[in-house]
């Protein structure tokens, strides 16, 4: 039986609608951040089922474009940034995946998989506060790597910045290749970290895959609006 992506596309509906993926590359104003911290002896079952999550989503239609990023310094870790303009657009996605009963149930449990093997995500909504140096825009979607730093004594980070509602900031700033990203970690100082853009664990918008469409090749989104 076809999926309702399937089925949307089949009448002629394009992916990115069928996708309900917003069609920007912009910088989002407001990030949503699941941070998951590897144990041990963890990573290929989490890598695992972070795919499933992605195939889930573009199965049964995801509500918005997310990334999802894998540390390669730093410790070992697994982010899923999820970025909104307003916070109207933020409650949108939200009642959008309450009206999906059956990605909310296989999303359910994948997660508690999940939180079997590596406990609960940390998950925090930070809102755009600027930015410093030359990238203070982060067009989301856009680079293979991020950097990803606190703001604090010690790590001055360039890119766009983040606050949560602790009052924590976080820089974020895109990187074409390993080395590009690692340089601008080596500046920021202690606490920038590097992560490597994960296709078969995201869901891209439209124009993500456009920019680059050989990079998002992996992604199950790509996949299923073939």
């Amino acid at each position: 039986m076809a999926s309702a992506i399937q089925q949307q596309i089949a009448v002629g509906e394009s992916p990115a609608r069928a996708f309900r993926m917003v069609s920007r590359l912009a910088t989002p104003q407001i990030l949503r951040v699941d941070r998951y911290r590897l144990t041990p002896g963890m990573l290929v079952p989490l890598q695992h089922l972070q795919q499933r999550v992605a195939v889930a989503m573009a199965q049964w239609g995801c509500p918005h474009p997310y990334l999802a990023v894998e540390s390669v310094t730093g410790p070992a870790e697994i982010w899923r940034l999820t970025g909104y303009e307003t916070a109207a657009d933020l409650r949108r996605a939200a009642q959008s995946m309450d009206m999906m009963p059956a990605l909310r149930r296989d999303l359910d449990r994948i997660e508690s998989q999940i939180q079997v093997l590596v406990g609960p995500p940390l998950t925090w909504i930070a809102e755009y506060v600027g930015g410093s140096g030359p990238g203070q825009k982060w067009p989301m979607g856009r680079g293979q790597y991020l950097v990803i730093a606190p703001v604090n004594g010690s790590t001055e980070p360039q890119g766009a910045r983040y606050q949560a509602s602790d009052g924590a900031q976080y820089g974020v700033a895109a990187a074409r290749t390993r080395k590009g990203a690692q340089s601008r970690a080596d500046a920021a100082g202690p606490g920038a970290y590097v992560f490597a853009v994960r296709p078969a664990w995201s869901m891209p918008s439209a124009d993500w895959v456009r920019c680059n469409p050989a990079f998002w090749n992996s992604s199950p989104a790509v996949k299923w609006a073939r």
